[in-house]
């Protein structure tokens, strides 16, 4: 099993965020954000399928060196094969293979800005799904009303294409993209339940397995939709080290210095960049709707988290974020890290 903090630390109290901490987190919205006008350029040449397979492999190639400079082993596979496994292979289902396949797919019908939009509502079906796993998480009148203006913002947009199209491939690509949110919320399930693991092993095992889940893809689907162009591969590669691994390792040294708590604050953030990138690099035009939308998703994101108090010992609020996500994470080197009792 992976490592975790001794406990003279496993009861330290994040600090409080810096001007630094700020910054991360500012260009880590930027980067997953970046991700779905990315996603528009590698389609050009790739599938839903060999994208997803090709920034994951990416991630985990890269994850992989940095744990061997940091000399950091994964668990052991065989004879027997660690717990770990079973963990990361789950998340790397639900956090990474899932909904990248989704999410490219449903690019290839609706913008870049409103899959964005749409998958913000991951911290709302983290709302309600919570109760139902984590002890001490229960529905409060905050959030059921969090919860309630924000699918309101969801029915203005897909409730529009209900009547419209009722079964066309925009609608199908909208349900898609909420399908995503719900997997990776079902993946910070996973992260907040979780034994406490060394964040690096967890998040390259993670990668890992997603890369090995998605090898499959290859023999289902085409890998190519036409010419390999320049942009095309490049967007692939920035998917695989930026979104995807650099966007990882950033996630665990801001967790580490401050609280997975403060790391929910980049869902506020990415819509807003995903939006303008659309619109600068690809010339979208998103509805008025789309913006009224967006703004009744991330009320009621806030009311439905109004409860929320900053960690404190015993308590493990896990980050509601995209991607693949490190276990409960504190601070502490790996010289300093002890296994937890049974």
């Amino acid at each position: 099993m992976g490592r975790v903090t001794s406990r003279s630390q496993r009861f330290q109290m994040p600090q409080h965020p810096t001007w630094l901490d700020w910054l991360v987190l500012f260009g880590l919205s930027i980067l997953w954000a970046g991700s779905f006008t990315l996603i528009k350029w590698a389609l050009i040449s790739f599938s839903p399928a060999a994208i997803t397979a090709s920034r994951t492999a990416i991630a985990a190639g890269v994850l992989l060196m940095v744990l061997m400079i940091k000399g950091k082993r994964l668990p052991p596979v065989w004879p027997r094969p660690d717990p770990f496994w079973g963990w990361v292979v789950a998340m790397g289902g639900f956090g990474c293979t899932l909904p990248f396949t989704l999410l490219n797919s449903s690019e290839q019908v609706i913008s870049s800005g409103m899959a964005a939009i749409l998958n913000a509502t991951t911290p709302m079906f983290v709302a309600i799904v919570a109760p139902y796993f984590l002890r001490g998480e229960h529905w409060t009148l905050p959030k059921a009303i969090g919860i309630s203006v924000g699918f309101a913002g969801v029915a203005i947009l897909v409730g529009v294409e209900i009547f419209q199209q009722l079964g066309g491939p925009r609608l199908w690509a909208q349900l898609m993209v909420l399908v995503v949110a719900v997997s990776y919320a079902i993946n910070s399930m996973l992260t907040r339940r979780m034994p406490r693991m060394d964040p690096w092993l967890v998040a390259t095992g993670t990668s890992l397995a997603a890369a090995i889940m998605s090898l499959p893809l290859f023999v289902v689907f085409p890998v190519f939709t036409g010419p390999v162009v320049p942009e095309a591969l490049a967007a692939v590669m920035a998917l695989g080290l930026g979104a995807t691994a650099l966007g990882s390792v950033s996630l665990i040294w801001l967790i580490s210095r401050t609280s997975a708590l403060f790391a929910t604050t980049v869902n506020y953030i990415i819509p807003f960049w995903a939006v303008a990138f659309g619109a600068w690099f690809l010339g979208e035009q998103l509805p008025g709707r789309a913006f009224g939308a967006l703004a009744l998703i991330l009320l009621g994101i806030a009311i439905s988290q109004w409860r929320l108090r900053p960690d404190r010992p015993g308590t493990s609020y896990g980050p509601m974020v995209p991607g693949p996500l490190p276990g409960r994470v504190h601070g502490g080197s790996p010289d300093e890290q002890t296994r937890r009792p049974d």
